[in-house]
């Protein structure tokens, strides 16, 4: 049986490495970006999808087809960085950057982890 991968921030960096190399070792992989333009790596599924947009987020978990699968591990990297002094940033940047880098996640563990609890060891990398 093959075993099963879900990745965010599949298009570049590290999601994109972790993809390439679950697949090199026969996992499927199910990636989600914002934007696959930049991205070579055609053996993956790619999901494009937003996730700073949590008011849609929990529907999109329920109803996309390619995220309802049974996952043998998450590898939840998405995210951007802002950088500079805090004082620097308007209110608004500091939630879209939180909502982006962690609360997305959150949204994504809710979503899967009554199944793996269920099924047992299965891996969360956040």
């Amino acid at each position: 049986m093959t075993n099963k991968a879900l990745i965010t921030g599949a298009s570049s960096g590290i999601g994109l490495a972790t993809a390439r190399l679950l697949l090199k070792h026969g996992f499927d992989v199910t990636g989600v970006a914002r934007d696959y333009s930049e991205t070579d790596c055609k053996e993956m599924q790619q999901v494009k999808l937003d996730l700073s947009n949590l008011e849609r987020l929990p529907e999109i978990l329920r109803t996309q087809e390619a995220l309802n699968q049974d996952f043998d591990c998450l590898v939840l990297n998405a995210g951007y960085g802002r950088f500079g002094g805090i004082e620097q940033f308007s209110h608004q940047q500091i939630r879209h950057l939180l909502d982006t880098n962690l609360v997305s996640n959150l949204f994504l563990i809710k979503h899967y982890l009554p199944a793996f609890k269920k099924s047992g060891g299965k891996d969360i990398v956040l």
